[in-house]
């Protein structure tokens, strides 16, 4: 494997990194800093620790270089190509796209140093050692910064101090989950989080007008070094009147007395009485719903998602959980809940107080009909797919959503395969119910989980120079939330009715596959599975940092069992350089009398989200090249992939790619006719392919567009010398036959993985 990535290494060195280094050396970043100023070329923090995460601390640097792309400082290059005395375009364009040079400033150099210096005393580093030092040579400035920790403050003791007694037990009681530990560095950042952490422990017991300025702490120096005694002082509210024996403003916990649901606020308007007199109100189950204009949502529908129920306690993960809800109902554009507390709200006997909760629901128009058009390339032969679909959001006013899809496609096949083109035209609808269908009471279960069950049936047409085929799906299913991390999809019935009138229409592809076990699958053939889907993420939107991604799919049918593993891994260098990583690995198996799985469910590579270096199912399986006719019918019941890619801002909607891409696809028998194609533990890393490349995206908000130029490194169908192409002396390729033999050029929507 070592040998594998040293030779990975110089080709991306000869075929990607060279044509940077040849911008790079071709225009000087430095040649329009003036005279006695220096460039910013690099900031270094060197820490005698790794208690201290470098990446943390650099976030406090006052005076950062200009952003660079594999060391390259590219938008400081497009700012240099800009002429200094003209103002009109491409000059005025290149400065607008670009980054003007970050000139040295001692002073922010200084105050980057008194910056660190702050913030590892948060840590709890008090009297460390921060020094600066500045390299200057050819007009750029390397700055370093050394830091010499010095002993942490720790945690000796602590405490509570309570003003509000009645706060004792509730606090108490939840201290396993503190985040302050006896022992632990004094962390001033850990000291905020638990300040959080308290409050929404009140608030989700009932203190809806708590907050953490009531929370306070109190360090003091021990008499050992460097430890600090804590204490954790909890303050008396500032409103109402003191308890006429303790003297002591109490926190109240408050309970819901009315929940008041406008369906169709955008409709009613606070402040229009008349509105107001003219609605519907029903009142359910002691809610209160008031319609203005009709009834818009049915009120089971409307009811459904709430979690903030008259009678109940207040709770901040109720209200966060119903605002989840409703927003998650394809009828509502906006949500809002808001807390009123009655005028002069008295205790009862238990202590609470009285608060109603109005809930405002802004719908969406009922209907609209959307379009997509999609561009595609395979190898040279260009293709179109447009999309038109209707939406209705309420299609039965219980917030039942339907989708009904009419596609059309068309792609060339002449130049990969001199054939005529391909057609395909399809219908798919799919209605969606915001509850759990089934035969028993799952009231609280969709409170909590907020399922949705799924409907879908679908008819495609496809017309291809080697085959006819109809595809007939109807599915039944749901899908629900565990947490804010995970999702379920299970889908206890699919069924698939695939027709091929007329069999195969080419004569090569037949005599290919003749005799074989695809032969069954260009047969009539009905597949019913079970399929199920679990999916891991805690990624942040809108929020730079690390995410990991994990897909599991496992799938029964009468014929087969299969299953899919997907990991991904999003490293963030920084807010605009990162790394993906991306293994995939899934595995089919034919049982009972089936000696393969059925042509639609098996594997293929390749393509805008595979192996980008081959065209869509052009590789494999295996080493395997007897079976390949004009047309690209490479499957297997095996499939493993590994993608790195290094994502980076441009300029404007723009953003580059590199990337690297390894895989393969296998069967699981052994075929004489297919000789290689099978999967062996003894052979299967020296079958894998590997290509490189380079890409483009343009991220519209709305819609990302992506290019990719794939190169081939590693072909595992290269039977004789090595199968690194750059090493086998056996092949010589002029530059047409290097583009057409080695490079491939893919067009995707949104990202590969």
């Amino acid at each position: 494997m070592k040998n594998i990535s040293i030779s990975i290494l110089k080709k991306l060195s000869l075929y990607i990194l060279l044509p940077a280094l040849i911008m790079s050396s071709s225009c000087s970043p430095t040649r329009r800093i003036p005279e006695g100023e220096y460039l910013l070329d690099k900031t270094r923090v060197n820490i005698d620790s790794k208690k201290i995460d470098r990446k943390n601390i650099k976030r406090f640097e006052r005076q950062s270089p200009n952003k660079t792309v594999l060391t390259f400082k590219f938008h400081l290059w497009l700012y240099n190509l800009a002429s200094p005395k003209r103002e009109k375009f491409p000059s005025s364009w290149f400065r607008k796209i670009g980054e003007q040079p970050v000139i040295w400033d001692p002073v922010l150099t200084e105050q980057t140093t008194q910056q660190y210096i702050k913030y590892l005393e948060t840590k709890g580093y008090y009297h460390s050692v921060v020094e600066d030092t500045v390299k200057l040579k050819r007009k750029k400035a390397v700055v370093a910064h050394n830091i010499t920790l010095n002993d942490p403050y720790i945690i000796n003791g602590l405490k509570y101090d309570f003003e509000d007694q009645n706060l004792v037990e509730l606090i108490y009681s939840d201290t396993a989950n503190s985040l302050i530990r006896i022992g632990d560095n004094f962390d001033k950042d850990i000291l905020q989080k638990e300040r959080q952490r308290i409050e929404e422990l009140l608030k989700n017991n009932g203190y809806l007008k708590f907050n953490k300025q009531f929370i306070f702490y109190n360090a003091e120096e021990s008499k050992k070094p460097n430890r600090v005694d804590l204490t954790i002082l909890i303050k008396e509210n500032v409103e109402g009147y003191p308890d006429p024996v303790t003297k002591i403003r109490r926190h109240y916990k408050y309970k819901i007395d009315n929940t008041i649901i406008y369906p169709n606020f955008s409709r009613i308007g606070t402040s229009d009485l008349k509105s107001r007199i003219s609605a519907d109100t029903i009142r359910k189950d002691q809610n209160l719903i008031i319609y203005a204009n009709g009834k818009n949502i049915k009120p089971d529908a409307v009811l459904m998602p709430n979690l903030c129920t008259p009678q109940s306690i207040y709770s901040l993960k109720n209200t966060q959980k119903t605002y989840s809800n409703y927003s998650s109902l394809e009828i509502i554009r906006i949500v809002n809940i808001q807390y009123k507390e009655q005028y002069k709200s008295i205790p009862d006997s238990m202590g609470f107080k009285s608060v109603d909760c109005q809930i405002e629901l802004t719908p969406r128009k009922k209907q609209d009909l959307q379009y997509e058009v999609f561009g595609t390339n395979s190898s040279g032969d260009w293709g179109g797919q447009i999309n038109l679909l209707y939406n209705n959001y309420n299609l039965l006013h219980g917030a039942e959503y339907l989708q009904i899809k009419l596609t059309a496609a068309r792609e060339s096949m002449r130049k990969r395969y001199n054939a005529s083109p391909m057609f395909e035209v399809g219908v798919e609808t799919t209605l969606t119910l915001p509850m759990f269908l089934v035969p028993f009471n799952a009231r609280s279960f969709t409170r909590k989980f907020n399922p949705r069950t799924l409907i879908n049936i679908s008819y495609s047409y496809q017309d291809r120079p080697d085959y006819t085929r109809t595809i007939a799906k109807t599915s039944f299913g749901y899908k629900w939330k565990g947490n804010r991390f995970n999702s379920h999809y299970f889908i206890p019935v699919e069924f698939n009715y695939v027709r091929v009138p007329g069999g195969i229409k080419d004569d090569e592809l037949r005599e290919d596959i003749v005799g074989s076990p695809l032969e069954n699958s260009f047969n009539d053939h009905t597949i019913v599975a079970m399929r199920y889907v679990f999916e891991y993420s805690n990624q942040v939107v809108e929020k730079n940092r690390d995410f990991v991604f994990i897909r599991v799919m496992p799938e029964i049918a009468l014929t087969y069992v299969k299953g899919d593993i997907d990991v991904r891994y999003n490293k963030q260098i920084t807010p605009d350089n990162r790394i993906v990583y991306r293994l995939f690995t899934g595995v089919g198996y034919p049982i009972r009398d089936s000696e393969t799985l059925p042509f639609e469910k098996m594997y293929f590579s390749g393509g805008p989200f595979g192996i980008r270096a081959w065209s869509t199912r052009d590789l494999g399986p295996g080493s395997d090249t007897s079976s390949t006719s004009r047309y690209a019918n490479s499957l297997g019941d095996i499939k493993i992939e590994a993608n790195l890619e290094y994502r980076f801002s441009l300029f404007w909607k723009m953003e580059g790619a590199l990337f690297i891409d390894a895989g393969n696809i296998w069967l699981f028998n052994e075929y004489p006719e297919r000789p290689g194609a099978e999967f062996k533990w003894d052979r299967f890393i020296d079958e894998l392919a590997v290509g490189t490349g380079l890409g483009l995206r343009f991220d519209f908000n709305f819609l990302l567009i992506r290019t990719d130029f794939g190169l081939k490194l590693r072909d595992p169908a290269i039977l004789e010398g090595s199968k690194w192409i750059d090493r086998n002396e056996n092949i010589k390729y002029n530059f047409r036959e290097f583009i057409r033999n080695r490079c491939t050029f893919q067009f995707g929507i949104g990202y590969p993985f």
